[in-house]
């Protein structure tokens, strides 16, 4: 979670709000990687000049409240601090740890050198306080007074530095401290993106993008643990809400996977770096990539069907957590369709897809060809849909129909060895709507109504 976001939640939702809430609420599904595991001793003295470059500093609101600052141990590029409360040196000791807090800022050493170095992401060296100050790391919990609870958010403290709160008896498991790392990174990229004179971006109080951070904190994240799927907050039965809903933000990163395959994983860099304050993500996606209406509703339809098998350049990883117990190919989750007779069915208003939402739709054919035509059923402003047939086999592979629109007519036909056909229908409308953030039940359904020829929805 942000740091700003996780302070104005707490007055809202209660301390437990803080926690990265779907990703640490679902973290009993992610395999935790060997705690143990110790840094590479290469690692740390390859960054002993930088270390001698970075000053440590104590945040205003710790010293403003008078909590403990006795405790903390340097890397090159991180202080970890830990209260008086919990003797975090013992409790490391009783654990296999010689030295914990040393591991923890070994160890986020590590984070820092697979985004900033390998992956290419932002650098703090270009950020005037990330490039003299080192990120302070509070192992929370181990204060005295509830002081730094159990958490997990970051961001940065009030000048400008980068700061993270991770509970002292967590799993590290490459997982949480990564998202929250790169919580880090993207407030350095909003600051770099204001200096270029786009406001900052998706940041410094954009009234639209919050829940982009999450959804994209995620994306990051599966970069060093692509098998975390439900664990991320991605559920199977939300696809219908619009992107970045309340209801599904931690989970749709997979947008960001559909552009990434297929215009490269440079340009959601650029996203932040050449967003303009107070636009929405998907403003921001549609002129970085140039997209008229026409290309977005493809790019939108192909992230819906892609989902079928999440056919991604991680799909298997992916496929290995949702579909745990293997096996051949069976859908995880199905739309049902209302018929209205003579081949005519509609979407329930309820399970209709909100903007940039879609369903799945499984047919059973009863013959050779099946034909699908879409009429729309909704009176908003800019209404539009994309439909595409998808044939799969039991080992997951998968061959797609072109996309449609309403009024033109899906042709297509299982070939041998293809097992299922699924209908995937996306709302792909001309006019974005923006909606309050951080709210459930927001939103606008965009109904349909399906005439099928040679196959019955299942």
């Amino acid at each position: 979670m942000v740091a700003t976001q996780a302070r104005r939640r707490v007055r809202r939702l209660g301390a437990g709000a803080v926690c990265t809430a779907l990703v640490a609420g679902s973290l009993t599904a992610v395999a935790a990687a060997p705690a143990h595991a110790a840094p590479q001793a290469s690692q740390v003295q390859q960054v002993q000049q930088a270390q001698l470059a970075k000053q440590s500093r104590v945040p205003r609101f710790i010293t403003d409240a008078g909590a403990y600052t006795g405790n903390a141990v340097e890397s090159a590029n991180f202080t970890v601090r830990w209260g008086n409360a919990v003797d975090v040196v013992a409790w490391g000791r009783q654990r296999g740890y010689d030295n914990y807090p040393q591991w923890v800022a070994n160890h986020m050493e590590e984070i820092w050198d697979y985004y900033v170095n390998q992956v290419g992401w932002v650098d703090p060296a270009d950020h005037p306080r990330g490039s003299t100050y080192r990120i302070n790391l509070y192992l929370c919990g181990s204060w005295s007074g509830d002081f730094l609870p159990r958490a997990n958010w970051a961001g940065q403290d009030d000048i400008g530095a980068g700061h993270m709160c991770l509970p002292y008896d967590k799993t590290w498991d490459n997982w949480v401290e990564s998202h929250e790392f790169n919580h880090v990174l993207q407030s350095f990229a909003s600051d770099i993106n204001a200096t270029n004179g786009n406001g900052g971006g998706w940041g410094h109080g954009n009234p639209v993008s919050g829940p982009v951070w999450e959804a994209h904190a995620n994306y990051m994240a599966r970069m060093k643990r692509p098998e975390v799927v439900v664990g991320s907050g991605y559920y199977v039965d939300r696809q219908h809400f619009r992107w970045l809903a309340q209801e599904t933000y931690y989970g749709d990163w997979m947008l960001f996977n559909t552009i990434r395959d297929t215009y490269g994983p440079e340009v959601i860099n650029r996203f932040w770096y050449e967003a303009r304050q107070g636009e929405h993500p998907i403003n921001t996606i549609k002129r970085v990539l140039g997209l008229d209406h026409q290309a977005f509703a493809k790019l939108i339809g192909d992230y819906a069907s892609r989902q079928v098998v999440y056919d991604f350049s991680d799909g298997q990883a992916i496929r290995s957590d949702l579909w745990r117990g293997g096996g051949a190919y069976r859908p995880l989750h199905t739309d049902p369709l209302q018929s209205q007779g003579g081949g005519v069915y509609r979407i329930a208003s309820s399970d209709a897809p909100h903007q940039y939402g879609h369903n799945i739709v499984r047919l059973n054919p009863t013959g050779g060809q099946v034909s699908v035509q879409l009429q729309g059923q909704s009176t908003l402003a800019g209404a539009d849909w994309r439909f595409q047939l998808v044939a799969v086999r039991s080992d997951f592979s998968v061959r797609y129909s072109g996309q449609f629109a309403p009024g033109q007519t899906a042709n297509f036909s299982l070939q041998s060895g293809e097992t299922h056909m699924m209908l995937v229908v996306a709302a792909t409308p001309s006019q974005h709507r923006n909606y309050t953030m951080w709210q459930v039940g927001v939103g606008d359904p965009f109904p349909y109504q399906l005439t099928i020829t040679g196959a019955t929805p299942a």
